[in-house]
């Protein structure tokens, strides 16, 4: 009887110090659990009108629109379609200081704007979902611009593309795993968990070899090489536009890095020249950030990456780096109209 006793003593513990810590983490970050999506041009979404709050990475709260993405309201028709990963879903800023607000508060309502970056969906998956994403309204959208953090893409993966068998992410919204995932503190220790805290706890001592290979594979990159893979990604890009009148943009934000006497750089992608020639070939704008980037720490001695409550330059977009892709999208979107190649 003592034992039950004292086990029944032990659960109710443990439970009541879960219910604790879940409670202080809800404070810390609390997101909704995704589901698969209903408009078909994303691996998943976040539920309708859900809200957020995140101090993970900044501090930021919001909700989500009617569609799951987040935006101040869901655009039916926008004439610029914004298409991105983790960085353009923008949990980790306000949402009145997201890449796809502050444009649209630039061009001064002379064009909608709507944002369907989505954890995760890194440019071979924004051109894996493209055909759709760009057939939802009743009318195309005049520019999608299509964000990216890697120039470099290996055969593997376009080949994966082309054959349809993009990595596919599932939603795990019922059963036991949802109901552990709507508890903060389970979650937020499973995601430090699989993002670096259990390396911490039991190092390895080949745990550089994945970065030494990624660099190996950088350095080897060869333009000959991937050239004729390089015309499959972007014919998947051709073929998905069609004839329709959508201007492609492409904007590239690379990561940032310090040296000792405190200037920033920006190391050089090894597949930004094909790319480019690339984007050149069929048509597309392409956005290389690096100078925007330079200028942004050059005058106002900010970095587009990084937050007070992590490290600088680590991580997702903060609020500066999404301003100046907005300023630059809207540049953009300003020329193409006095060009004629965009109209109101």
């Amino acid at each position: 009887m003592r034992v039950l006793k004292s086990a029944g003593k032990i659960i109710l513990s443990g439970m009541l110090a879960a219910a604790i810590l879940c409670l202080i983490f809800s404070l810390y970050y609390s997101v909704p659990v995704h589901e698969p999506s209903k408009l078909g041009n994303t691996d998943y979404v976040w539920p309708e009108n859900a809200r957020w709050f995140n101090m993970r990475e900044g501090i930021s709260h919001g909700q989500y629109d009617e569609n799951g993405f987040n935006n101040l309201n869901v655009v039916e028709n926008p004439d610029i379609l914004i298409l991105g990963s983790s960085h353009m879903e923008a949990i980790q800023v306000l949402q009145y200081e997201t890449t796809g607000t502050q444009l649209s508060k630039l061009l001064g309502g002379q064009y909608s704007v709507y944002n369907m970056g989505i954890s995760g969906h890194t440019f071979i998956k924004i051109c894996k979902y493209l055909p759709q994403s760009l057939s939802l309204g009743n009318t195309p959208p005049k520019v999608v611009a299509m964000e990216t953090s890697t120039l470099s893409f290996s055969k593997e993966e376009i080949d994966a593309l082309q054959s349809g068998n993009v990595e596919f992410t599932p939603s795990h919204n019922t059963g036991l795993i949802a109901k552990l995932q709507k508890l903060p503190f389970f979650r937020i220790a499973y995601l430090q968990l699989t993002t670096g805290l259990l390396d911490v706890l039991l190092p390895d001592e080949n745990q550089n070899t994945p970065l030494m290979t990624v660099k190996a594979a950088q350095g080897n990159f060869s333009a000959q090489s991937n050239l004729g893979d390089y015309d499959v990604l972007f014919g998947r890009i051709a073929e998905s536009v069609g004839d329709r009148d959508i201007q492609v943009v492409i904007f590239y934000h690379p990561m940032e890095s310090f040296s000792e006497d405190g200037t920033v750089s920006f190391a050089e992608d090894a597949g930004k020249e094909l790319f480019e020639e690339k984007c050149r070939e069929y048509g597309y704008t392409f956005l290389d950030m690096t100078e925007p980037f330079l200028s942004l720490y050059g005058t106002e001695h900010k970095v587009p990456h990084g937050f007070a409550t992590g490290q600088l330059g680590v991580g997702h977009l903060n609020r500066d780096g999404h301003r100046v892709i907005a300023q630059e999208l809207a540049r953009t979107v300003l020329e193409m109209e006095e060009c004629g190649v965009l109209c109101r």
